[in-house]
């Protein structure tokens, strides 16, 4: 439970930091 619990934060951390540089990249506001 604990490592799939950690891997799962982890792809969501990851995720939040592709989102974070793909509308930084496309959208420069």
């Amino acid at each position: 439970l604990s490592e799939t619990l950690l891997s799962s934060e982890f792809i969501v951390l990851i995720l939040f930091v592709i989102l974070y540089y793909y509308v930084m990249m496309s959208g420069e506001l």
